[in-house]
């Protein structure tokens, strides 16, 4: 791949993540980090690494938006424990990954993502309200969150909204609530994994600009998207990426 066409295809990528983020209300990592690794041949730390960097601003803008647009949603307190959890889950996640193989690191991200395919087929309301709200298991939200989003280098949003529904709170506010606590996890895991020399600022340079133009693009249409359509595809989407993200399992270091 020359120069040109490998900056390129960094930009069109940072487009794509920013525009399922906005469309969907996730982070993008889930499909940011396997085409690092399969299409750039990063290894599984960096590209966590330059995921965590290249999602925060677009987290940040979307926090921005949707306090703005629904002020009703604000959970101060209940965002200030699920952070606090993070810091810890945050710390510890990013300390396992550094623990384990490059291959072992991308069989389970393989597993993650089948698991969130899985986790966005199922009706929203599933599980809704099966637990109380109290404050030491918002904490321990935090601390599960966090732990994944150190881990995997996610932002965490997939398995947040779900978890927040499971305490009783209403999609709307969930989704609020999860886009504000994700400011605070997305940050903490970006400078664990900085600290530790995990992000390739090169490629971040070619991905944020285009990723922020998407998330700005996604949220204009968002509104208007046949929101089924797209997660459908989506869903179709992760299956596919976890069952390549196997087969290149096969022939990456392992390092």
């Amino acid at each position: 791949m020359t120069m040109q066409r490998r900056e390129a295809g960094l930009a069109v990528l940072g487009m794509l993540v920013g525009l399922m983020s906005a469309l969907l209300g996730i982070g993008g990592g889930l499909l940011l980090i396997p085409a690092l690794v399969v299409f750039y041949h990063q290894t599984m730390r960096i590209a966590s690494g330059i995921s965590l960097v290249t999602m925060w601003p677009v987290i940040v803008a979307g926090a921005v938006a949707s306090s703005v647009l629904s002020p009703q949603s604000l959970q101060v307190l209940v965002v200030s424990l699920i952070i606090a959890g993070a810091f810890f889950g945050t710390f510890l996640g990013t300390r396992c990954e550094h623990r384990l193989q490059n291959t072992v690191l991308l069989r389970l991200f393989a597993l993650l993502i089948l698991a969130a395919g899985v986790l966005m087929t199922l009706p929203r309301g599933v599980f809704s309200g099966v637990l109380p709200a109290t404050k030491s298991l918002l904490f321990l939200v935090g601390v599960t969150t966090g732990f994944l989003s150190g881990f995997f280098g996610i932002s965490g949003g997939v398995i947040l909204v779900p978890l927040l529904m499971l305490l009783g709170f209403p999609i709307h506010t969930a989704t609020t609530t999860s886009l504000l606590a994700l400011v605070g996890i997305v940050f903490f895991s970006a400078g664990f994994h900085g600290l530790s020399g995990d992000i390739n600022y090169r490629v971040v340079a070619f991905l944020l600009p285009t990723a922020l133009l998407g998330s700005l693009i996604g949220s204009y249409y968002g509104a208007h998207a046949p929101a089924l359509l797209l997660q459908g595809l989506f869903v179709i989407v992760l299956f596919v990426t976890a069952i390549r993200l196997l087969h290149v399992t096969r022939r990456v270091p392992a390092v």
